[in-house]
């Protein structure tokens, strides 16, 4: 039955856009990136309504949540600096 199942822990994992070196710039106004953009958008109204249904199970909901803030990540691209400053004693990154 569902209501004995243990309970799993479930762990994140933040993987940090890595930039090639050099300066990166992404024309937000191509045609190229108003495709993507439209596609992304459009995948994530998707993701949004799937994750508002009540019937996903913890892990579930945390793989709709992951793939929501990466498509969000994808949709800030053109916002985003150069190269990515690491902060000071961690493996993570300032974007």
């Amino acid at each position: 039955m569902w209501f004995k199942k243990k309970q799993q822990k479930i762990e994140s994992y933040e993987a940090p856009i890595v930039f090639p070196a050099g300066n990166l710039s992404l024309d937000k106004h191509s045609r190229t990136w108003q495709f993507i953009e439209k596609h992304l958008k459009e995948e994530l109204q998707k993701a949004r309504e799937e994750n508002d249904s009540h019937n996903k199970d913890l892990q579930q909901t945390a793989a709709l949540r992951g793939k929501i803030r990466f498509i969000k990540e994808l949709l800030d691209l053109p916002n985003a600096k150069d190269k990515p400053e690491k902060k000071a004693g961690t493996t993570e990154y300032d974007y």
